[in-house]
């Protein structure tokens, strides 16, 4: 259990209002992308995300923090901020790109491999502590994947076209 400073604001509704308008639109993505691929390339589709996407955060800090605000992004190490885009736009057109391959809920089911490998990521590089719910969420979730690919998983991991589909969607978890 968390023992640190936090004290809780008695909002917990509107949390979890958000937390439930996330899941949804996380949920309905990749159908949404399935749909667009019929009309865009991925590449375009990727690239109006990250547009709306950086126009959006833009206009929130302009508001927040005043017009100072992009020197103090500025100063910060510039091959970290360039890390961090190109793992993001990295991580957008690969799954979106995988979608023309795969069906939506494969692809939503395998990007699931990206927390873990934040997880995983966590404990390796930064040494931290594996907590037993952690470990029991880890669990958990390897096990869901395995139970939702127990009849395809020599299929996926046979070489071929949906082997190759698989290892761009393990791209875009590791990006």
């Amino acid at each position: 259990m968390f023992r640190g400073n936090h004290t809780t604001s008695g909002r917990q509704g509107i949390g979890l209002l958000l937390g439930a308008v996330t899941v949804l639109l996380w949920g309905v993505l990749p159908l949404f992308l399935k749909a667009l691929l019929e009309r865009m390339d991925a590449l375009t589709i990727s690239w109006y995300r990250l547009l709306a996407a950086g126009i959006l955060l833009y206009l929130y800090l302009a508001f927040r923090d005043g017009p100072g605000f992009p020197r103090r992004v500025l100063r910060s190490p510039w091959w970290l901020l360039a890390a961090a885009g190109g793992g993001l736009a990295g991580n957008y057109f690969t799954y979106v790109y995988s979608m023309n391959f795969i069906t939506p809920a494969a692809a939503a089911v395998i990007i699931q491999l990206g927390p873990f490998l934040m997880l995983l990521g966590g404990l390796v590089l930064f040494r931290e502590r594996f907590s037993r719910a952690q470990k029991f969420g880890a669990v958990v979730l390897l096990g869901g994947l395995a139970l939702f690919f127990n009849r395809s998983l020599p299929l996926l991991l046979r070489a071929g076209p949906l082997s190759t589909v698989v290892l761009i969607i393990l791209v875009s978890s590791v990006a």
